[in-house]
This record gives structure tokens, C-alpha cells and sequence, in this order.
């Protein structure tokens, strides 16, 4: 008879494995967009496709399969245990992301370098980067996990019973990413250039005091463009955060069924 622990843990690893193979060519996108300051999903992808194929929109795919496959069988059974402590499926999520961020550092780190290097640089550099400091950007990363998994696991919890479990996964996915956005795209810049969060963000912002007009007006263009900049490679990311979410929970929800069936242990 399994346990409720590995249950859980191997449901975690099958949608785990599902979400990071459908997911992973808008991921590249998003990276490429956040990295380089594009808007433009469209002509990134078919920028990546024409230099290096279809084979660039996977480039560093073993980093996250390998991470998202481990982060399944961690984390799912993670938020069953803190929800069974504190009742709250938000504060329950929130409590994954530490855990969750020791093993994701690393393995964004890696895929980030991987993915924008391309044939500028090489698996071996990539490596290297990442053994000089594997957690680069760990800090920024925990508090960018704490709150996306709690935002996630909170509202698919909210309404996996009133809606469809795809339409509940996608509502999840979608509003845990328009609020963590932002310290994604600081998270992906420090990890890509080496620098402080702290300093990327303030250049990020500071970009934007440099637009013309006065008063009221100006204002506006300040805040416009200083939003825009924390949300580069925006539109990649809420679509795969719909589909792969939707995806993932559906895995999930489905792996658990049938691992728990009765016809299944015997």
C-alpha cells in the first residue's frame, strides 16, 4: 500500500514532467524578451527558430525538466503537509517557496545561461558559471517563489470545487505571474549579467526619468515605462502560465486519481 506521501510525490513528478515539455519553448521566449528588453513574442520566436531551429526553443531543456520533475515530487507534498498545519492553501504555498527556491536557484541559473548564450557561448561556460556561484539571485528568487506559490496554490484551491480543474489551474497560473512579474524579470537580469538586484532595479526604473514633458503628464510616461520595463517578456509568460498550468493541475489531479484507485494497488 503506498503512502499518501508518495502519492502525492509521484503525481507532483508525472505533471511536473508534462508542464516543463509543453511549457518550456514560451519559457525560452520569456528569457530571451526579459534579458534583452523585447515586447515582441512573434519575432523573438521566429528569431530563435531561424538561428538555431527548433531545437533553440529547447535549449536547456534538461536544466528545468530535471529541476521541475524534482520540484514536483518536493513541493506537492510539501503544501498538502503545511495546509493540514495552518488551514490556509495561501500561507501553505507561501511556505513551499523557500524549499522550493533551494532547488530552483541553480537550476534557473543554469537554464538562463544555457538559453541566452547560444552559440556565443557553450554548455561548458554555462557550467562554469554556475559552479562559480550557484546562487546567484537566491535571495530575490525565495521571496519571487514565497509569493507565486502562494498566490498559485491559494487560488487554485479557491476554485478547483467551483470551476473546471483546467480553468482553475489557468486562473492560478495567470494571477500568480501578473503579481510575481516583476521579480521575475529583476531575478532573470541578475542571473544573466551578475549584477544586484538591487542595482538591476534601479536601472530598470531609472530608465524611465529620462522621458520628456512635465507635471501630470509626465508623470504618467514615468510610471508607463517604468512598468513596462518589469514587464518585458510579459505576454509569453501569461500564456504558458494558462496553459501549462492548466496542463499541470490536470496531470496532477489525474496522477493522483489513478494512483490512489483501488485497481491500482492491487
Amino acid at each position: 500500500m503506498k503512502s499518501d506521501v508518495n502519492v502525492t510525490a509521484s503525481a507532483g513528478i508525472f505533471s511536473g514532467i508534462v508542464g516543463t515539455l509543453i511549457g518550456y519553448p514560451f519559457d525560452v521566449c520569456k528569457t530571451y524578451m526579459q534579458a534583452n528588453g523585447s515586447h515582441d513574442l512573434l519575432r523573438t520566436a521566429m528569431h530563435i527558430y531561424k538561428s538555431d531551429g527548433i531545437s533553440g526553443l529547447y535549449r536547456g531543456v534538461a536544466a528545468p525538466l530535471g529541476a521541475f520533475t524534482f520540484l514536483g515530487a518536493q513541493t506537492f507534498p510539501l503544501f498538502v503537509y503545511f495546509d493540514s498545519k495552518f488551514y490556509s492553501p495561501w500561507l501553505a504555498g507561501a511556505c513551499c517557496g523557500p524549499f522550493s527556491a533551494m532547488v530552483s536557484t541553480p537550476f534557473e541559473l543554469l537554464k538562463i545561461q544555457l538559453a541566452l548564450n547560444g552559440k556565443e557561448g557553450s554548455t561548458r561556460t554555462a557550467f562554469t558559471f554556475l559552479f562559480k556561484n550557484p546562487y546567484l539571485g537566491h535571495g530575490i528568487n525565495t521571496v519571487r517563489e514565497s509569493l507565486f506559490l502562494g498566490v498559485y496554490f491559494g487560488v487554485y484551491m479557491k476554485f478547483r470545487n467551483e470551476i473546471s480543474i483546467p480553468l482553475a489551474g489557468a486562473a492560478a497560473g495567470v494571477t500568480a505571474w501578473i503579481i510575481s512579474y516583476p521579480l521575475d524579470c529583476v531575478k532573470t537580469r541578475v542571473q544573466r549579467f551578475g549584477l544586484p538586484a538591487s542595482k538591476i532595479l534601479f536601472d530598470l526604473l531609472s530608465s524611465s526619468f529620462s522621458s520628456t514633458g512635465n507635471g501630470a503628464n509626465r508623470t504618467i510616461r514615468v510610471i508607463s515605462v517604468g512598468l513596462s520595463s518589469l514587464y518585458s517578456g510579459f505576454t509569453p509568460s501569461i500564456l504558458r502560465a494558462a496553459f501549462v498550468s492548466a496542463v499541470r493541475f490536470s496531470s496532477y489531479e489525474a496522477a493522483l486519481w489513478f494512483l490512489s484507485s483501488p485497481s491500482f494497488d492491487k
